[in-house]
């Protein structure tokens, strides 16, 4: 019977980690990439602040969000307009205002892509994705230290 609650132990609840950990890592990586490919290569421009949201709650405590439009004229002619929600610190969120202007860029390749210039959302989510990296590390070395033990 200890065998079994052993062999639960090493591997069922460390790859069940495993696969969270992998899953949080590839969506901040991703979303990182195109953070750095707005940051690097991206359009600015003013959008104009729709909504401002506050989600207090266990699936999101103290999140911060902005609903804003900005219009593209991509053909030279035709002007396009596109409405994004991305989720913005709390510092921008005390600062911005319904109906009021934000500075923001976009993709020239994919307009609708953006993110709010001064967002540090981001900036936190790998400070929380490094740690949960470091943790799960010294986790899987404690239970194979135990196990050869």
């Amino acid at each position: 019977m200890d065998k079994i609650i052993t062999w639960t132990l090493v591997l069922i609840f460390p790859i069940t980690i495993i696969i969270f950990v992998l899953v949080f890592n590839i969506f901040t990586f991703i979303e990182w990439k195109t953070a750095k490919e707005i940051h690097d290569s991206g359009i600015t421009t003013q959008a104009t602040v729709i909504e401002l949201d506050k989600s207090i709650g266990l699936k999101a405590p103290n999140s911060y969000f902005i609903k804003y439009r900005y219009k593209i004229n991509e053909s030279g002619e035709d002007v396009t307009t596109y409405t994004k929600k991305k989720q913005i610190n709390e510092n921008l969120y005390q600062r911005l205002k319904p109906n009021s202007q934000v500075t923001i860029s976009y993709l020239l390749s994919e307009p609708k892509i953006s993110d709010v210039q001064g967002n540090k959302v981001l900036d936190r989510r790998l400070i929380v994705c490094f740690s949960i990296d470091v943790a799960f590390i010294l986790f899987i070395l404690s239970v194979l230290l135990k196990v050869k033990n």
